[in-house]
């Protein structure tokens, strides 16, 4: 049984924040002796930036206090300081005590004192990941002050350090955010780094300026108060930052590609013009605006050029305009796979009636253009496009690691007589197939997929059989839905947008068991005593069974700590609260036509909690 929602080995979704805007006051340039580098997928080792390290053995402050407690150490408010870099550490960075960490802080600013007013042309930040579920920051952001109460923006460091090549994304990695591009002055300098779930660092340097810098004014808007600067112009940088990201580590894998096939691309001289072309562009151009942003690749018009320049390399290759070709089911599929020279596809789709089950086949355009392919599913039982066959794109989608992800399912358009299939150049679109026969007798039926655009057509043999056995209506195994979608404002993937048609199709597949946080049974009031004098507010609840009318179980998460409705566990106040909170919310599920032993509590130890 497989759900049309799927998910693959990488979270889906870039996420991003904000508007869209171009740094200001900054001009980034592509250095063209560290094109080479670049383009062939190659980190950049570390920067050397010729001035003195102005911050060395400098005071700082670090908002919030460091909490990883692998790297928590009374040395912390020296470390970041003292010149000396974590050792190596095969598990990571984040188990030497050198390295200063915070987990679940959002953001971290860590201010450096100076001493003095000075010149700076520079800054750098050393950190890890790649392991474990730690990412690389999305946005780091330098400001200054004279005074350390008015700060300006000097920069995004994450988005200045590219000219020297994006951190690996596919391995676990140190890595050093280094620029020399700026020309400000200040006594403190802040760097507020917004990260995922954690943030790591071993050490921070600031690069001297020039003398006559110091006289020169910072320019831009003063900040004053840094959580709103984050709302407003950090958010719009931080989404800049995560779009050029995925422009340039497509530029180097593209580039590692065709440095890796050497002569074999007649015309690979051109190709790697583009390229350089491309990154010489990359700094200064606009990203797309985010009022109606989707991470789905391509990003923008630079990025369809790339591909473009993908395209071109396949041909070199000898791939043919279009090829339709195969991989398993649940492989995952790199953007910059070379799609196979020969491939003989064909859709095989074995399930039992009533069950869902789904087969997919890959298009990969190597043309000059997009294509638009309309696609037409024959010679099965229920005539041309039948209804259970659901038809879907499988987009390609960034990710908070930086690997692309062929994980949604956009449902193809409907024509009149088939399906819209757009392929954009240089991309490989996988297709997913969806069936779910409800009423067909057993046997193997045989089709055809036929695809065609103007002058090209392809066409790849389908079988589908149907075995003697029916899938059950209602099974007796519970399948558990996830994402709190009971909550009404789901976790992760799911939100208020789409709870509800989400839950609409965990349901259409199968899925009885809806979940929810503490939000769903919230406690009421009680008196000194623990009688209940107020009932609970009953309509996050009410309105999750709405979401979820046929569900056989519910589960909430209750989360409990050392007290209830602010009684402490083993008290009769406790006990009693508990009681009446538990004896009004089974009557009330008897209300609404449920039994009592229908609703799970997931109940943490109090131990657990606190840790």
């Amino acid at each position: 049984m497989e759900s049309v929602l799927r998910k693959r080995e990488q979270r889906i979704g870039l996420q991003t924040t904000g508007r869209m805007a171009t740094l200001l006051g900054i001009n980034v340039a592509v250095c063209a002796s560290l094109l080479s580098a670049v383009i062939a997928g190659v980190t950049s080792a570390p920067m050397d930036c010729p001035s003195e390290n102005i911050a060395l053995h400098c005071p700082y402050t670090l908002k919030p206090t460091p909490n990883y407690a692998l790297c928590r150490d009374p040395d912390d408010v020296r470390q970041l300081t003292d010149g000396k870099f974590s050792p190596p550490n095969a598990q990571g960075f984040w188990f030497e005590k050198a390295t200063v960490g915070w987990i679940y802080s959002v953001p971290v600013v860590i201010t450096i004192d100076l001493g003095l007013v000075q010149s700076i042309k520079g800054v750098s930040y050393s950190t890890a990941a790649g392991r474990a579920g730690v990412e690389w920051p999305r946005a780091i952001h330098i400001l200054v002050s004279d005074d350390g109460q008015t700060f300006y923006q000097s920069g995004e460091l994450a988005l200045l350090s590219q000219k020297n090549g994006e951190p690996p994304v596919d391995r676990y990695a140190t890595h050093r955010f280094t620029t020399d591009q700026l020309k400000t002055r200040g006594r403190y300098v802040s760097l507020v780094v917004y990260g995922y779930s954690c943030v790591f660092a071993d050490e921070v340097a600031v690069y001297r300026g020039e003398s006559s810098w110091a006289d020169t004014l910072p320019r831009g808007a003063p900040i004053s108060d840094i959580n709103a600067f984050l709302q407003t112009r950090g958010r719009e940088q931080m989404f800049e930052r995560c779009v050029k990201r995925r422009w340039h580590l497509d530029l180097q894998a593209i580039g590692e590609v065709l440095t890796n096939a050497g002569a074999a691309v007649p015309e690979g001289h051109e190709i790697r013009s583009e390229l350089e072309a491309i990154a010489t562009e990359i700094p200064n151009s606009s990203v797309p605006p985010l009022a109606d942003f989707r991470a789905i690749l391509p990003i923008g018009p630079l990025h369809e050029r790339l591909f473009m320049a993908q395209a071109k390399l396949w041909r070199g290759l000898g791939c043919r305009p279009f090829t339709v070709w195969q991989s398993g089911l649940w492989d995952f599929l790199n953007v910059t796979q070379v799609p196979p020279l020969q491939a003989n596809p064909a859709v095989v789709a074995t399930l039992m009636t009533n069950e869902y089950r789904a087969a997919s086949f890959n298009i990969s355009n190597a043309g000059g253009k997009a294509a638009c392919f309309k696609m037409r599913i024959t010679g099965l039982p229920g005539g041309i496009n039948p209804d259970y066959i659901a038809v879907a794109e499988v987009a390609w989608l960034d990710t908070a690691r930086g690997i692309p992800s062929a994980s949604p399912l956009l449902s193809a358009g409907q024509t009149t007589d088939g399906f819209s299939i757009h392929v954009p150049a240089g991309l490989t679109r996988q297709v997913w197939l969806t069936f779910h026969p409800t009423a067909m007798p057993p046997g193997r039926y045989q089709g055809n997929i036929v695809l065609s655009d103007g002058d090209d057509r392809l066409e790849l043999p389908l079988q589908m059989e149907i075995a003697p056995v029916c899938f059950p209506g209602q099974p007796t195994l519970h399948l558990g839905g996830w994402g709190y979608n009971m909550s009404g404002y789901g976790v992760f993937d799911a939100n208020t947008g789409n709870v509800k048609e989400a839950s609409a199709q965990l349901q259409e597949h199968f899925v009885d068991t809806p979940s929810g946080s503490a939000n769903v049974l919230p406690s009421g009031q009680f008196d000194a005593a623990g009688q209940m004098t107020v009932p609970p507010d009953t309509r996050v609840f009410d309105a999750g069974l709405k979401r979820w009318p046929n569900c056989r179980q519910i589960i909430v998460n209750m989360d409990v700590k050392e007290n209830f409705a602010g009684s402490a566990i083993g008290t009769p106040e406790f006990e009693n609260k508990v009681r009446n909170w538990l004896v009004f919310w089974a009557e009330h599920l008897k209300e609404r036509g449920y039994r009592p032993d229908q609703l799970l509590l997931a109940l943490n130890q109090p131990s657990q909690a606190k840790s």
